[in-house]
């Protein structure tokens, strides 16, 4: 569960704290990649950050998706998708809407208006 605001996120009742806050932008719940994919169950090795063109590949099984900074073309199982928000880069993380990390990953994405939180969670 991830909170607008809140630098830390809920995984299975544990409070795990991120460098960066999610917030809200054009009504869309901003999340650290890194922290939406752990929470999908990518583990480290299955994070690769590019430099070169600022793109964060993520692999758990046979499920893969590359994001990358300033793009709205994101590449699923590698199938490209044309998303409505473009990943961005804030305090050197790349930050994206929640929904996009959970349909990449067969992940689930619910919303919470009132408290202003996204609960993802996966098929697995």
């Amino acid at each position: 569960m991830f909170t607008a605001g809140r630098a830390a996120y809920r995984l299975n009742g544990v409070s795990i704290a991120m460098d960066v806050a999610p917030y809200i932008r054009d009504g869309r719940m901003m999340v650290p990649l890194r922290y939406a994919a752990e929470a999908l169950g990518v583990n480290g090795e299955g994070i690769a950050w590019d430099e070169r063109d600022q793109s964060v590949a993520l692999t758990k099984g046979s499920l893969s998706a590359i994001f990358t900074a300033g793009s709205t073309r994101l590449i699923a199982r590698g199938v490209p998708v044309t998303m409505d928000v473009a990943p961005e880069l804030v305090n050197g993380r790349l930050v994206l809407p929640v929904r996009w990390v959970g349909l990449a990953l067969n992940g689930y994405t619910y919303w919470d208006e009132s408290a202003q939180e996204a609960i993802i969670t996966s098929q697995w």
